[in-house]
């Protein structure tokens, strides 16, 4: 069991890992992936009222959430410096912003090796949930005569802005890389 605090609610968006212990319904809607974390037994998180009494202190929403809330941030790391204690902050999505909370453990869904501090720790994302909810076993599909292919990304540039965008993006890395010498530009890159 690990005692977590979790302080004021400053919205209705909180970490799924929280459902249970929050009392929310259960996901009904069309995204699949949302329902797992109804599914997965996160029971061994119990939320504590008093911080001294905690092991860690969890901030309860996605950093994207509370970011621009020096307040409610400067509360954990004061509760953190006070009682001793690590703060816990859940950053999901894609977003590399440098976070820079004293006391704070930080995982994450993106990033880049040569950017993750020390108190960093990259997850992976939420797994899509259609196969497991479904009870369903992974299977290798038959082949067919027209191949079928997976694409996660961009598949191509809808307007002259994004061009521009693009290739003025392009640019820059390669300023950065060759005039600069940075041996991490390429990774910046878009594909």
């Amino acid at each position: 069991m690990i005692n977590v605090y979790i302080g004021e609610l400053i919205s209705n968006k909180t970490l799924p890992i929280l459902n249970r212990q929050l009392s929310k319904e259960k996901y009904t809607g069309v995204k699949a992936y949302r329902a797992i974390f109804d599914e997965l037994d996160f029971s061994f998180i119990n939320i504590v009222n008093d911080p001294e009494h905690a092991d860690f202190l969890l901030i309860p929403h996605n950093y994207s959430v509370v970011r621009n809330n020096k307040l409610y941030l400067n509360h954990f790391v004061a509760h953190a410096e006070k009682y001793n204690k690590k703060i816990l902050i859940f950053a999901s999505g894609d977003s590399e912003e440098e976070i820079n909370i004293p006391h704070a453990f930080v995982f994450r869904n993106a990033g880049y090796r040569h950017e993750i501090k020390e108190p960093e720790i990259i997850i992976p994302a939420q797994i899509y949930a259609g196969d497991i909810l479904n009870d369903q076993m992974f299977f290798l599909r038959e082949k067919k005569e027209k191949p079928v292919v997976s694409f996660c990304g961009w598949a191509g540039l809808n307007s002259f802005s994004q061009r521009v965008k693009y290739v003025l993006g392009i640019f820059l890395c390669n300023i950065q890389k060759y005039i600069f010498f940075n041996a991490h530009a390429e990774t910046h890159k878009q594909g």
